[in-house]
């Protein structure tokens, strides 16, 4: 039998550079560093004790802790003593861990002290003999090793590890099906572990962050392996890295840095509000540095980006290189802004039954959408293709499982003939850059014999700024006597952005944009309704939505057409029913707006509890009647989303103004109220009641100018207009087709009609220079959400 190739690598490499920094940790008051002579000590060490408790070689051990320098040191002292290791998610159930230890007959699990502490998840479990605390074993010789000691440290295990004996059982948490074991030699990972190499990605120049979990193959092949054995450095960060990622990079200088796709649309999304937050000029003018810098960038290599952007590029620091992303599919999209903006997005491709890389962009020559060439020794091809060249991706090389563990005939479903049917379904571009379209487990079948990707749909219609995540699924409803096939989709939307815009109409907003999308696409990708949910869709570790649980958790609202949270997940309002002011608040909201379930604390005010702008405008009015206090006009729009929210409010301004809790409510104040109010100064302020000569001359020019320009480049045509009153108030409500509207109705109206109009319009798109001292002249009340008040009394 072959010697593992796997442990004489990890041996060499522990020897190269014993100096060398191996792992980076932050500590809260500094960096620690750990070299390659101690890194060698750590798993010398453990591997002594494993051997000290009766761990044998193939005896299979559970492994539950975070990403660490122990959790490394485990691993390989693992692969030194040909032990079989099976990493579990940290966020495991206790059923789950329990299913773990029975199917893989182990007998030891080994868990860090925090989980250990803050859970009894292992309290249970029958067929485990021992529990280990990874913290106890005795690392301290590592820490005071030298470089020369630790050379001169004898082995003292026989090399009689062999190629093809397991290393790792990954088990699977999968999308659809239930977990499956998946059995990976020594000669797997090493064999995956050369092709990365010899595509120059990894050097002993790198340092790669890890943030990701490396109980996935993924980061274990990306950010462990292929960095120790290429001799490079690895980053460990607390938890806290989503809100100090750049200050991590930075400080560490980090030159890869391996995400999930999710993590890069978050950058994406950043960068591209930062834009729009800039003044008209200062965009126009970064929108043609970056045209610029991607025209140099493709037709000669050079990044010129993160020359002229380099205030962009200043977070991450200069000495970043690209980014990695996997485990699910990127964005086009978003990764070609992000190349526009001088950064590499290289994407790849693989599974966990193939060790797991398959394909991967080469950094000289990537291609935006697609996840690579076929890396070395690995073959690709495409089984069963459509019209369009679209099939079932099989692969084939020494990278292969073993198999699953214990299920020989699915093992045999997957493998066929040498050759592994992976589940996913893409095509292969005339240069060998494979694409991914979807998986065939999830594909959408309609009745007319279409097919449909979901994830191509959600892609789409993810373009909408104010869709923060979206599943869509596949259903049947029933029309007439027969039953149609539909597209339905589960939101949760961005409530940050939609403050942000001033928009608080959650669902009507979303359907008017959803609308628009429609209108670009083939009628069969149309999605036919949505529910808006509250709470973050059921994913992977990995970022990938685990549809079957979207289905399974939504599925009765749907069919009940109900858009509600289950209280009981958001936290109900039974402990503060006995607070007198949440009590009072809950009751007005039930009766009035005849609610049937229970409010929770946590229920958006219109999602949840179905209560729009005008119910808003009510419901405030009423409770400042009840408390005698004077509510700002931002909490009828973007101030409060939930319950909680607006009673907190209440709470601060009673508290503030001193006013009694315990009075008796008032009576509640209706809207007819409000409009018969006097206007305040500074609104009359803004609003030109009656023009002067020059403003109508003006007027005139402009409406004549527009007409022409939409009567020759549009075939303007205007009908009805005899149906515009000669005099008395009315409102026109145009069906906002367009930004041009209000131009629209200028000159689609009667002349006299034109003298006595007003506009109505978004505060945000009059702030630009030039246009603010056109607002007055035109006759147009500039509004936010969060201002319907003085909108409506304005109107």
């Amino acid at each position: 039998m072959t010697i593992s190739p796997l442990k004489e690598r990890l041996r060499n490499s522990l020897r190269i550079s014993p100096s060398k920094v191996a792992m980076q940790v932050k500590r809260p008051d500094a960096w620690q560093e750990i070299t390659y002579a101690q890194l060698r000590l750590y798993i010398e060490s453990i591997s002594s004790f494993m051997a000290a408790t009766g761990i044998e070689k193939g005896d299979r051990v559970l492994l539950l802790a975070e990403n660490g320098p122990l959790w490394a040191g485990l691993f390989f002292a693992c692969i030194d003593m040909g032990v079989i290791l099976v990493p579990l998610d940290t966020h495991s159930t206790p059923k789950d861990i329990g299913s773990i230890a029975d199917d893989s007959g182990a007998k030891v699990i080994i868990v860090s002290k925090q989980l250990l502490a803050a859970d009894d998840r292992l309290k249970d479990l029958k067929n485990i003999e021992t529990v280990i605390i990874l913290e106890t074993i005795d690392l301290s010789k590592g820490f005071e090793a030298s470089a020369k000691e630790a050379e001169a440290a004898d082995d003292k295990r026989p090399g009689d590890v062999c190629a093809d004996d397991l290393a790792l059982i990954l088990y699977t948490s999968g999308t659809t099906d239930r977990p499956k074991g998946v059995m990976l030699t020594h000669n797997n990972l090493y064999s995956n572990f050369l092709s990365i190499s010899q595509l120059g990605i990894i050097s002993s120049k790198d340092i790669v962050l890890s943030i990701l979990p490396l109980y996935h193959s993924y980061p274990l092949m990306v950010n462990l392996i292929a960095p120790v054995l290429g001799n490079a450095g690895i980053v460990y960060v607390p938890e806290d890295w989503p809100q100090k990622l750049t200050d991590y990079v930075r400080g560490s200088k980090v030159t890869i840095l391996t995400g999930v796709p999710q993590m890069f649309h978050m950058l994406h999304r950043r960068i591209v509000n930062t834009i729009k937050e800039m003044p008209f000029a200062s965009r126009v003018l970064i929108e043609r540095l970056f045209d610029i810098s991607w025209s140099v960038r493709r037709r000669t290599g050079f990044n010129l980006a993160r020359i002229l952007l380099g205030r962009m590029h200043r977070p991450f620091g200069r000495q970043l290189r690209f980014f990695v992303t996997g485990g699910a599919r990127i964005d086009a999209d978003a990764q070609r802004d992000l190349f526009r903006w001088g950064f590499t997005v290289l994407a790849g491709y693989g599974l966990t039954e193939t060790s797991p890389v398959v394909s991967f962009n080469p950094p000289a020559r990537p291609k935006i959408g697609s996840v690579g060439k076929a890396i070395d020794s690995v073959e690709l091809k495409i089984v069963g293709k459509d019209k369009d060249g679209i099939g079932e991706i099989a692969i084939r090389g020494p990278n292969l499982m073993r198999g699953y563990y214990r299920r020989e005939e699915e093992t045999g479903k997957a493998i066929r003939e040498g050759w592994f049917f992976s589940g996913d379904l893409g095509y292969i571009d005339r240069e060998g850059y494979l694409y991914i379209t979807g998986r065939s487990k999830e594909l959408i079948v309609l009745s007319s014999g279409k097919n449909i990707y979901p994830e191509e749909v959600e892609a789409a219609y993810s373009v909408v700024p104010f869709v923060k995540e979206m599943c869509v699924l596949g259903l049947e409803r029933q029309r007439g006597s027969g039953v149609q096939d539909m597209l339905y989709a589960v939101v949760l939307p961005d409530l940050d952005a939609l403050k942000a815009r001033g928009e608080m109409n959650v669902y009507d907003v979303l359907k008017s944009r959803f609308t628009d999308i429609s209108a670009g696409l083939p009628s069969h990708k149309h999605i036919m309704g949505f529910m808006v949910i509250n709470e973050p869709l059921p994913r992977t570790s990995l970022g990938k939505i685990q549809r079957h649980l979207v289905r399974a958790r939504y599925i009765e609202k749907i069919a009940n057409k109900r858009s509600e949270v289950d209280a009981s997940k958001t936290g109900g309002a039974g402990d503060t029913l006995d607070h007198d002011i949440a009590g009072k608040v809950i009751k007005y909201i039930r009766e009035s707006f005849n609610i049937k379930k229970e409010i929770a604390l946590q229920d958006s005010i219109e999602i949840d509890l179905g209560i729009d702008s005008l119910g808003r405008l009510e419901m405030l009015a009423a409770l400042e009647s009840m408390y005698g206090l004077d509510l700002p006009d931002e909490m009828v729009g973007t101030g409060i989303f939930t319950v909680k929210d607006l009673i907190e409010k209440i709470q601060h301004l009673l508290k503030a103004s001193g006013t009694d809790q315990r009075r008796s409510p008032g009576k509640p104040l209706q809207i007819e109220d409000l409009m018969s109010q006097p206007l305040s100064e500074e609104l009359m302020s803004k609003i030109h009641i009656r023009r002067d000569l020059f403003d109508r001359y003006l007027c005139i020019l402009f409406r004549s100018i527009l007409y022409i320009i939409f009567k020759v480049f549009y075939r303007f045509k205007v009908k009805g207009a005899d149906n515009i009153p000669g005099q008395g108030p009315y409102i026109i409500c145009p069906n906002h087709v367009s930004f041009l509207d209000g131009f629209i109705i200028a000159c689609a109206v009667p002349s006299y009609a034109l003298t006595g109009l007003f506009f109505i319009g978004f505060r945000q798109y009059f702030k630009a220079f030039g246009i603010r001292s056109m607002v007055k002249r035109a006759r147009i009340l500039p509004v936010d959400a969060d201002q319907i008040i003085e909108a409506m009394q304005a109107s």
